[in-house]
């Protein structure tokens, strides 16, 4: 499935996410088209779209009845992040879902996008963890030695222009890519 533009492509997903056995699940590229918190098989949509018909936008989040215990709130930012507020068993969370532009926009757009999302990176307290995932469209590289603690030991490749800036703004927040800290199977993840 590609997209979850339609509410039936929606059930179909939660009923994969029972078999899955996931309290969260971030989407990129939902092709939907508003800020919106569904209920479908007892899993919370959130998302946030843009109006105009577009090949390549909103993020969404679904949680299940596990994380609706914890969940406090959202903000739904752009058609590119979604923050949401949890308080779990050992203190508050923040989850911010991304789709960061592609390599091949203006330089401005992607300056815009890493601008909102530092702001909203900025809206967590001190007392909160925080975790970003989702879509950057980039590629960090196996330099982990000097990447500032950003990279774990199991990057793939070179790093492209999109990496190189994933990897500052992961160090300017004390951020750790986590998909290099780990073995993975699958060698073109990246």
């Amino acid at each position: 499935m590609s997209t979850v533009k339609d509410d039936s492509q929606l059930r179909i997903l939660t009923n994969e996410l029972e078999k899955w056995n996931c309290d969260i699940l971030v989407v990129a590229e939902t092709h939907r088209h508003s800020t919106e918190q569904l209920c479908l098989n007892g899993y919370k949509f959130i998302a946030q779209g843009v109006e105009e018909d577009t090949s390549r936008s909103g993020v969404g989040m679904f949680l299940s009845k596990n994380a609706q215990k914890a969940f406090i709130g959202y903000n739904p930012v752009s058609d590119q992040t979604i923050l949401a507020r949890l308080k779990t068993m050992i203190g508050y969370s923040i989850v911010i879902q991304i789709y960061a532009p592609t390599t091949d926009v203006k330089q401005q757009e992607v300056d815009s996008f890493y601008s909102l999302l530092q702001a909203t990176l900025n809206e967590h307290k001190d007392n909160e963890s925080v975790i970003v995932m989702g879509d950057f469209n980039a590629k960090v590289s196996t330099d982990w030695e000097n990447s500032g603690a950003a990279l774990g030991r199991f990057g793939i490749g070179d790093a492209n222009e999109a990496g190189e800036r994933l990897i500052q703004f992961a160090t300017a927040n004390s951020l750790v890519i986590t998909n290099t800290c780990f073995r993975q199977a699958k060698a073109n993840r990246q």
